[in-house]
């Protein structure tokens, strides 16, 4: 369980004639196509506005572009503290190895790189709760903007981009459909 959220490209006026017939075999004759999908990336629902409802709800283009360009921008916000966080965590692994057979003392080695990582984390958490904030939900994954989150954003940059570049907005329509 949890949440699931699909991305779907259809024809606009093969949806528009779906939607003026407003039957369920209207609907389920259109073409979609699957273009994206995201496992737990609570995020996406309040930039878009998604309601509590899992329903169909249109994208549009310039909300796609504002998307892309605002996760970029919180990638870049982490590249300055990446290299800080990788020298911590070196610091980390060594403890954990040299006590690996007496977890209270690596605890107490380690406690202090760990401090400084959450340290470091603070400038990168507060910009991405102020751009791009995560949501609570029933089985919505983390609120936390640390690695995973990290890790969507790179996935929304590369899903996006694609979707981008591969659509004719004139011609088609995105939907976004969530299911939790």
């Amino acid at each position: 369980m949890g949440l699931d959220i699909y991305f779907k490209r259809v024809n606009k006026i093969d949806f528009q004639f779906a939607k003026k017939k407003d039957t369920q075999d209207a609907y389920d004759e259109l073409q979609l196509e699957d273009i994206g999908y995201f496992r737990k990336v609570n995020c996406l629902l309040p930039f878009f506005g998604y309601e509590d409802d899992c329903s169909i709800h249109p994208i549009e283009k310039y909300q796609i572009e504002h998307l892309v360009d605002t996760a970029k921008k919180l990638l870049e916000v982490y590249d300055t503290i990446s290299y800080k966080l990788y020298l911590q965590q070196i610091e980390v692994n060594y403890y954990k190895e040299i006590y690996k057979d007496n977890q209270e003392m690596c605890d107490e080695r380690c406690k202090p790189f760990l401090q400084k990582m959450d340290e470091i984390w603070k400038p990168f958490e507060s910009v991405a709760q102020e751009m791009l904030p995560t949501t609570t939900g029933f089985f919505f994954g983390s609120q936390a903007y640390r690695e995973y989150y990290v890790a969507d954003l790179k996935d929304i940059v590369e899903i996006f981009t694609k979707v981008l570049d591969t659509t004719d907005f004139e011609i088609d329509q995105i939907f976004m459909y969530c299911w939790w």
